[in-house]
């Protein structure tokens, strides 16, 4: 079986961050995102610098602090898939969140 992974390679999928290179209008921008090839294929959100496509980044809310915005990327695009891909939701219709916790 082929090892997809590159090793060797820094972990990690969430980030938040402010763009220090690249396109002139991104430039000073706070960012953020999740996944993709991130920790896999190429060296992970544990780096200090990421080198990523500009497709790779969006604009990070301004309600969401950075620890905020870097620790719920892999969650909300899991919903985000389970919700508009997987159950195809519609506008106009009601979702039910069920959540359980321990402790």
């Amino acid at each position: 079986m082929k090892n997809i992974t590159t090793l060797p390679h820094i972990p990690g999928r969430n980030f938040a961050g402010v763009v220090v290179a690249g396109a002139q209008d991104w430039i000073s921008r706070e960012v953020w995102w999740t996944g993709g090839d991130l920790g896999f294929t190429r060296d992970g959100t544990h780096a200090e610098f990421l080198l990523l496509p500009i497709a790779a980044v969006r604009p990070k809310p301004r309600i969401l602090s950075m620890e905020e915005a870097a620790s719920v990327g892999v969650t909300y695009v899991t919903a985000w898939v389970c919700v508009m891909e997987a159950a195809q939701a519609q506008a106009g219709e009601t979702l039910l969140v069920v959540i359980g916790a321990e402790g």
